[in-house]
């Protein structure tokens, strides 16, 4: 089955594979390449052809190859930004579990811009790997679609969502606003009006995580957005992207690292918020206003004794449970 949905996605895989394939291809060695006919393969060949300096090699074989990088030829980067570009890309591809194909084929286009051999030659190995293993299914590729499409055209949609825990999955009315990865893992959350939740003055604002999306049904309905969103400021009490509500205030939280770990915590920010106050025995007091205490005590758990929490109450002691349950299971 084509991946290719229409006419511009076509050209540019073409124009992908004329710049990647080690030998020049024809009009049939494309259709194969892409499902489609020969005729739809040639037709495109002659519009990128009037578009692009494309070589013919031999001379009137009817099989063709492009220079890698022509398509973005006026992007330069400095090699220092060069470098901020592989970082990013890479953290991306390593993160991703599930790519939909439109993120596989915006890699390679940038891939392009990166133009440091020492650099590219990973980057495309790295994403030929996500593509052959970690690509997402045909019905996550629709959702993800269906989202974009409305997000663009606000345009109101029908979201069934599976949360964790609980028995039955919720459906939303939902205003698309914004998409924002997980600064840790790999999941990818859309931000939304929920009108389900929103009613009699509440606040819909809700993140779900797009992997717990089961449909997305769109509707003929548009919508005026009814919030300008500052997506910074929404989440500077997150230390992942769960914000809080008008009814929940964010919580203060203070916790008292080891010495053996409070240089590691220097290192990073983990939440805008923030503050980090050395003591005089080498261990480090972190506090901030958080907005949600399950993303906390998820990060907690991972530095294993060598943090205490001193506030919450509420915290410490879900902290210690979860700790004892743990270490129960080594006795």
């Amino acid at each position: 089955m084509s991946h290719w949905n229409n006419k511009r996605e076509r050209i540019e895989a073409i124009i992908q594979l004329l710049e990647t394939t080690p030998e020049p291809l024809g009009a049939t060695d494309l259709a194969n390449e892409l499902g489609c006919s020969r005729s739809t393969a040639s037709r495109c060949l002659e519009e990128i052809k009037a578009l692009y300096e494309v070589n013919e090699d031999p001379p009137s074989s009817g099989k063709y190859w492009m220079a890698y990088g022509q398509n973005i030829r006026n992007v330069r980067l400095h090699p220092y930004e060069a470098l901020t570009i592989y970082l990013a890309l890479r953290r991306f591809i390593r993160q991703t579990n599930a790519a939909p194909h439109f993120m596989i084929t915006a890699i390679h286009k940038i891939i392009q811009a990166v133009a440091r051999p020492e650099l590219v030659d990973k980057l495309v190995a790295a994403s030929e790997y996500l593509q052959e293993h970690r690509t997402a299914t045909e019905t996550h590729q629709q959702i993800w679609t269906q989202l974009i499409d409305a997000w663009l055209n606000n345009r109101v949609v029908r979201i069934t969502y599976q949360k964790p825990g609980a028995s039955e999955p919720f459906v939303h009315t939902a205003e698309i606003y914004l998409f924002e990865p997980m600064p840790y893992g790999d999941g990818i959350y859309v931000i939304i009006w929920s009108r389900e939740r929103g009613q009699r003055g509440g606040n819909g604002l809700r993140q779900l995580k797009i992997d717990r999306i089961q449909r997305v049904m769109p509707t003929s309905e548009t919508f005026e957005p009814r919030l300008e969103l500052d997506i910074d400021r929404l989440i500077q009490h997150a230390l992942g992207v769960w914000f809080t509500s008008g009814k929940k205030p964010p919580e203060r939280v203070v916790l008292r690292f080891a010495p053996d770990k409070a240089a590691r915590v220097m290192e990073s920010v983990y939440i805008e918020v923030e503050e980090k106050i050395p003591q005089d025995d080498g261990s480090l007091i972190w506090q901030a206003q958080v907005a949600n205490l399950r993303e906390v005590q998820y990060w907690v758990l991972g530095w294993g004794a060598g943090v205490e929490v001193l506030e919450p109450k509420s915290l410490r002691r879900n902290i210690a449970d979860e700790l004892h349950a743990a270490a129960a299971q080594y006795v």
